[in-house]
């Protein structure tokens, strides 16, 4: 029966995705937007083949521990749907009759460390319940919802780069939906998923709602994809929507205004607006360099715990001292580890490989491509600087190798496309002619 469900909802998602004007490219067809759509739902079959016979301790894999919670709350619907519906939507469900009926036989509802303002754990639990009443409790199906949304702002991602380049190639699509560990993480029942689709559906819908040539309806339409996206971000990673938000308006600034050095805008923006922002946080008990100091060493006690291969041992304090001296460390480790060979652990092993693989690709691009000229400097800013912010707060937040090869997977889109802006493609293409006409002589 579940590989009966799994591949109804599957075809269903592919006919959306064939039918929905959405869905609709000027660069990339419909038949093969389904087929990959069809590898996400593959990717999330092999992850849960890789934790259901690799790493058999289900109480330890994220794709199974929040849903196995939510099988408690969806539990509650026959009997008592007024609770189902309170604990899903968060509405009055924060009282000791809820903690004594469901939360106290939740494993994960509460989590050892919280740095956000909203526990994400609340929302992928949620996700779960609320699947539930379509997967009659059949995990895969799961997957291809989570692999659905995932799609959604992955390809939101790809639209929105199609607003400013009229021709988008084969290596963009392999930028956007075809990176090992964005394929992998981000098609499972995991928080990835959610926030890809977030950070898509907020960029993409705040930039065209912004449009003023398209219609009014048009526009309302995309401004609530992009609140939709903003309210996701807000209960899973809230940095996130606040990186995505200060530099999509920028990014629009630049373009209503045709800032031809648009660079220097980012530069005040970020110089203006973080400081800003972080003291009134502070004055309200909200002190970033606290939160993350608290993360990164508490997840430095749980790798250790745990046997888990570290970046470094470097504990932080919370103060811009230790932070300014650690970000070379931080950023460092999220661009190159896990360094080649430095475990051979089978998701170890991936992830460098992955790196090499990303690293190489990347250079060749760059040396064949031709000048390192970004054909629009916007949208080469918006994407590197989207990386570089997430960049430094998983370097800084994370010392865990496995953590960062999957929690970079959410902006790696963004570094690739930035590569990708800067080849120029004729010089590119006349030079790949040249390759092959030498290879073939030999």
């Amino acid at each position: 029966m579940e590989v009966i469900l799994t591949l109804f909802y599957t075809v269903v998602f592919m006919v959306l995705i064939y039918k929905l004007p959405y869905f609709q490219s000027k660069n990339i067809s419909s038949r093969l937007l389904c087929l990959l759509f069809g590898l996400k739902v593959l990717a999330g079959v092999s992850m849960y083949l890789v934790y259901t016979y690799y790493y058999p301790d289900r109480s330890q894999a994220d794709i199974f521990r929040y849903f196995d919670d939510a099988k408690v709350i969806y539990n509650a619907l026959p009997e008592r749907p007024a609770d189902y519906l309170r604990i899903l939507a968060g509405i009055g469900n924060d009282t000791p009759y809820f903690n004594d009926h469901y939360y106290v036989y939740l494993n994960h509802w509460e989590r050892e460390i919280v740095t956000n303002i909203f526990s994400d754990s609340h929302t992928i639990i949620r996700f779960n319940a609320l699947v539930m009443l379509f997967s009659f409790g059949y995990f895969n199906v799961h997957n291809v919802f989570a692999a659905f949304m995932a799609f959604c702002g992955l390809f939101s991602i790809y639209k929105w780069l199609e607003r400013y380049l009229k021709h988008l190639n084969i290596y963009h699509v392999i930028a956007v939906f075809l990176l090992p560990s964005v394929l992998f993480w981000t098609s499972g029942v995991l928080k990835e998923s959610i926030i890809i689709f977030g950070v898509g559906m907020f960029i993409y819908g705040t930039d065209s709602a912004c449009d003023h040539n398209m219609p009014w309806q048009r526009r309302v339409a995309y401004a609530v994809c992009a609140l939709l996206g903003a309210v996701l971000l807000v209960y899973t990673k809230l940095y996130y929507l606040l990186i995505s938000l200060l530099l999509t308006a920028v990014f629009i600034f630049n373009r209503c205004r045709r800032i031809s050095h648009p660079l220097w805008s980012y530069v005040i923006a970020l110089a203006v607006v973080v400081p800003a922002i972080y003291l009134p946080a502070c004055h309200a008990g909200y002190d970033a360099l606290e939160l993350i100091a608290y993360k990164h060493n508490d997840m430095l006690n749980l790798g250790l715990s745990d046997h888990a291969q570290m970046t470094d041992f470097t504990r932080l304090q919370a103060d811009i001292t230790s932070f300014l001296a650690y970000l070379p460390q931080a950023v460092f480790n999220v661009l190159f580890k896990p360094l080649p060979f430095s475990s051979f652990s089978p998701m170890v092993m991936a992830a460098w490989a992955e790196n090499m693989l990303l690293w190489i690709f990347a250079l060749l691009m760059l040396c064949m491509g031709g000048k390192w000229q970004a054909k629009n400097k916007n949208v080469f800013y918006m994407c590197l600087l989207l990386f570089l912010a997430n960049t430094v707060v998983i370097g800084l937040s994370v010392p865990i190798v496995g953590a960062i090869a999957r929690y970079r997977c959410v902006t790696l889109p963004f570094c690739m496309l930035a590569v990708c802006l800067c080849v120029d493609e004729y010089t590119l293409n006349k030079r790949w002619k040249a390759i092959q006409k030498k290879c073939r002589r030999r």
